[in-house]
């Protein structure tokens, strides 16, 4: 149990007989597998800050020797802060903004089939309208720029901004900042998606049921080459046997409720009050590695996916001459590389 086994310069072998055979194999540890989990043997728990901070862990076998836990981990899974929150009050009620409103009686909001359409009004009237529990979804745009540059409360709502704050203890969210949304919502689900930034989501009114999926789960959910968004109704399918091999997580956030959300993770949202809103924070944890150019919604893919895409396409073209069979083989073949890529360090 713990890290890795070269780190200490050993090596575990399986010796199997049967008769004067002797078969040996060499263990290998998974992604998934105990032995790239944490030793928590022997570690220390310190709360500092206000922040819990695990040190520490090892062990000593009579037969293997000492193994002492050296890596630095984060467990990158989506966590409920809890606390009280100031309720925002209603700012800007003459203020035009555009919300998306949903066709369907039934609220089910989705991106690629785009069953809803874009309406104008003003800010007090679609509080109104949501606090009713209209088929309403406002995601708010930049007030100065909102074709070039993302949302921040302070500046496009700076009445509401001045009632909210996050945690000290999400005091990096607020250094590495990129946008801060205002999220205010009727009777509407939010389609499953995914988002490239990592991102903390604060209920303030209302309360939500999210469905999250580790990024893992991409293949199985049917995302399109390149989309962002699925049209899969995970609550209508989350008990049957097509999301048999998904490893779903649910949260419920109420008011006073920080959701953390660490990059890529797949999740959707239904309401289970007639209103919901939220201000949803989105920052950047990775040092580099982000598109460069235009992102309003600070949500295009990483770079190297972007390129790594166009590379494909390429790729595809040279074999798109040679009879399927061969064609199939050799791609299949680039794709398990691909696929061993993904796992080595």
């Amino acid at each position: 149990m713990g890290g890795s086994q070269t780190v200490n310069g050993q090596a575990m072998y399986c010796l199997t007989a049967s008769g004067s055979k002797v078969d040996v194999d060499k263990l290998k540890a998974c992604s998934e597998d105990a032995a790239n989990k944490p030793f928590m043997i022997g570690s220390s728990v310190l709360c500092h800050g206000g922040r819990v901070i695990i040190a520490g862990g090892g062990a000593t076998c009579f037969s293997m020797g000492t193994f002492w836990d050296t890596n630095v981990y984060q467990a990158q899974m989506p966590t409920i802060l809890s606390g009280d929150r100031k309720l925002p009050k209603e700012g800007g009620q003459s203020t035009e903004v555009v919300v998306h409103e949903c066709l369907l009686e039934n609220g089910k909001m989705d991106f690629n089939a785009k069953n809803f359409r874009y309406i104008t009004d003003d800010f007090g009237t679609i509080m109104t309208r949501a606090n009713n529990g209209d088929r309403l979804y406002l995601r708010s745009l930049s007030n100065d720029k909102p074709a070039e540059q993302p949302a921040k409360l302070e500046d496009d709502y700076p009445g509401l901004a001045a009632e909210f704050s996050l945690p000290e203890q999400l005091s990096y969210v607020k250094t590495q900042i990129f946008s801060s949304v205002l999220r205010v919502s009727g009777k509407v689900n939010m389609w499953l998606h995914y988002d490239v930034m990592a991102n903390v989501y604060a209920q303030i009114v209302g309360s939500k049921r999210m469905i999250l999926f580790p990024p893992s789960d991409v293949s199985q959910l049917a995302f399109a080459p390149g989309a962002s968004s699925s049209s899969v109704d995970v609550f209508a399918a989350l008990e049957t046997a097509k999301l048999a091999s998904t490893r779903p997580h649910e949260a419920m956030v109420g008011p006073g409720d920080v959701l953390f959300l660490p990059p890529l993770w797949l999740h959707a949202a239904a309401p289970t009050t007639n209103m919901s809103v939220a201000v949803n924070v989105f920052f950047r944890d990775l040092s580099s590695g982000y598109a460069s150019g235009r992102d309003v919604y600070g949500n295009r893919d990483l770079a190297a996916y972007e390129k790594g895409r166009q590379d494909v396409a390429k790729i595809a073209k040279q074999f798109q001459q040679l009879p399927e069979e061969i064609r199939k083989f050799y791609l299949t073949r680039l794709a398990d590389e691909l696929l061993q890529a993904a796992g080595s360090n």
